[in-house]
């Protein structure tokens, strides 16, 4: 093939992605309007009106917009549910993904509280993005009896600030003022494993590393009679019960899933002992791979569009620069 074929198929590469990428950009852009999602969910919180048994659906680890994640979206605005937890792991490839999913969870109807995932921090280089559009690192919201306190793990640890607040949040007003009849701690890495039929020891099996943070994180929810602790990061379906206090993780929002597990959510009516549910939408075999290569695609091109534009452009350019010398050499 001559050089300035190669030229011109560079040249048209270029245009393609560029517009693919411009595109994509475009379409995919999004946030919040009036602050932060914390702020929004917030203020729709305290208009809500919270019932004798409410239901709060959980949900963790979905990425930003795939199909499995706006199946699961759909099948929950149909919920009579209160409010929806995440449990953090949004943006897979980067901060940029974060616009698709504010899109898809225009879907829901309910407040949407959050807390940032592993990679949520690692891909962000920190929280800037997350704190930007998300906020929700380590705050509480409350109304008629149910507290929701949100709580940073996401550093597969408990920092003592996290630590200091946790205590702050969940201690109960002097008598005779009434306490918070049902109190629900939110994070992304669980301080320990359910593993059924028994759980396994602090620190071991995909949660809170250091041990020392976990054991101090259960002596508070213990102390504060935490009537539920909902995590995800393991991308899977376990509940389980240490010391006393219940924890449910659910990691199968719409990333992917461990073998033998379906992508769901979970839904849990607090009526007494808590009530908890997996709700199943698709299955965690036999993914359509012509969606899942098209959420790829996207993906790929929110986190690397920029630079391989760019990088085509000066290939193309110093591909004509070549054939022009050439000619002249002539």
């Amino acid at each position: 093939m001559s050089l300035a074929r190669v030229a011109r198929l560079t040249a048209l590469l270029t245009v393609l992605v560029g517009v693919t990428h411009g595109a994509v950009r475009l379409t995919t852009h999004h946030g919040v309007t009036g602050g932060t999602l914390f702020a929004l969910a917030e203020q729709r919180f305290a208009r809500a009106s919270v019932p004798e048994s409410p239901v709060l659906l959980l949900i963790g680890d979905s990425g930003a917009a795939s199909p499995e994640l706006r199946a699961n979206f759909r099948a929950m605005a149909r919920e009579p549910a209160l409010l929806v937890l995440h449990a953090g792991d949004i943006g897979y490839r980067g901060p940029r993904e974060y616009g698709r999913f504010l899109k898809a969870a225009e879907a829901l109807p309910f407040p949407l509280f959050a807390v940032p995932g592993d990679h949520d921090r690692d891909a962000d280089g920190g929280y800037r993005a997350w704190d930007d559009l998300f906020g929700g690192r380590d705050r509480m919201a409350e109304k008629d009896g149910l507290r929701i306190v949100l709580l940073d793990t996401a550093g597969e640890t408990v920092s003592e600030a996290s630590l200091r607040f946790l205590d702050e949040a969940l201690r109960r007003p002097p008598p005779p003022a009434p306490g918070p009849r049902w109190i629900v701690v939110l994070m992304h890495c669980p301080p320990y494993r359910p593993h059924p039929p028994a759980p396994r020891p602090l620190g071991k099996g995909h949660v809170i590393e250091d041990a020392d943070a976990a054991r101090r994180l259960l002596d508070l929810v213990r102390d504060a009679r935490v009537t539920l602790m909902c995590a995800g990061h393991i991308h899977r379906f376990e509940v389980g019960d240490r010391e006393g206090v219940p924890l449910v993780v659910s990691g199968g929002g719409g990333k992917s899933v461990e073998p033998g597990d379906d992508f769901h959510y979970v839904r849990i009516t607090l009526a007494g002992p808590p009530v908890i549910e997996q709700v199943v939408t698709s299955p965690g075999s036999g993914r359509r791979t012509l969606a899942k290569l098209g959420d790829g695609v996207i993906a790929e091109s929110l986190r690397t569009g920029d630079r391989t534009t760019i990088a085509l452009a000066a290939v193309t350019t110093l591909l004509f620069a070549c054939q022009r010398r050439r000619r002249t050499a002539r």
